[in-house]
């Protein structure tokens, strides 16, 4: 049996073969006015940086797979708390990575998005609100997720908003993004 099997196996790695499962490849570079919320009720959120990058492969004009990887800093925006607010932060500062699906409207011009997905965020966590008290560092999963539109006759242009929900940290950070796609051959 084990003779079989890998018998099998190298047959199917060393045939060629001739169907094409990705149609396109290109980077997508994206940057944005970064945000971090709790995930309660409270109404405390942090703001500051956003960027990533996805190496986007492309099998129709309405599905893509896109690993992605990125950067988010935000920190307490304090003009917006109350005096009984006072002392409240929520602040990240964190790398990104993973893996997300994206379905596509297939409109020329304006193709609206949704994308869905896993990773990992490595950084550091805070978040003191009522209910929280933590300052966290590590490594948590995340579930990303995009609401966004593709703009041009060669849908190049993305405004996007887009999430990490992390349950482990109680906090969920994002962007409100736009980004730029740059084909490869």
């Amino acid at each position: 049996m084990k003779f079989t099997l890998s018998t099998l196996f190298i047959l199917v790695l060393s045939s060629n073969c001739q169907a094409q499962f990705v149609k396109e490849k290109y980077i997508q570079a994206s940057i944005g006015l970064g945000i971090t919320i709790t995930n309660n009720t409270e109404d405390v959120r942090g703001q500051g940086f956003y960027m990533e990058g996805e190496y986007v492969l492309k099998t129709s004009s309405w599905f893509e797979l896109r690993p992605y990887a990125g950067f988010i800093y935000t920190d307490t925006y304090e003009d917006e708390l109350t005096p009984a607010q006072s002392g409240f932060e929520i602040k990240s500062s964190a790398f990104f990575t993973g893996g997300k699906a994206r379905l596509i409207a297939p409109i020329p011009w304006l193709a609206p998005y949704l994308e869905f997905g896993i990773g990992l965020s490595a950084g550091t966590f805070e978040n003191r609100t009522f209910a929280y008290d933590f300052k966290k560092t590590g490594v948590y999963y995340h579930i990303p997720f995009s609401i966004g539109v593709l703009l041009g006759p060669e849908r190049n242009l993305d405004v996007a908003f887009k999430y990490l929900y992390h349950p482990d940290i109680s906090q969920t950070f994002g962007a409100a993004a736009i980004g730029v796609s740059i084909p490869i051959d």
